[in-house]
């Protein structure tokens, strides 16, 4: 698998993991060590947090793209639908 081919499995997994990243970190709360007022933080200003979610995605894409002697140079709106 060449370096893109991986880049774009990630982005495209990304992509699908986003909608529900929010719901899947109240859910697993205990293993991210979330206390009970994070996750009434995140759910009270979910718009705020996936924005947050969001840049998280990004950046690590970005990441291993850099890593791995590529320049991605994905964007948050890269990643919405």
């Amino acid at each position: 698998m060449t370096t893109g081919e991986l880049l774009n499995l990630v982005e495209a997994s990304a992509r699908a993991y986003r909608a529900g990243a929010l719901s899947s970190m109240i859910r697993n709360a205990g293993l991210y060590e979330l206390t009970p007022d994070d996750v009434r933080r995140i759910t009270g200003h979910h718009r705020r947090h996936q924005r947050l979610v969001d840049a998280v995605l990004a950046d690590f894409i970005n990441r291993l793209a850099a890593e791995r002697g590529g320049n991605r140079g994905e964007s948050v709106n890269h990643l919405k639908p």
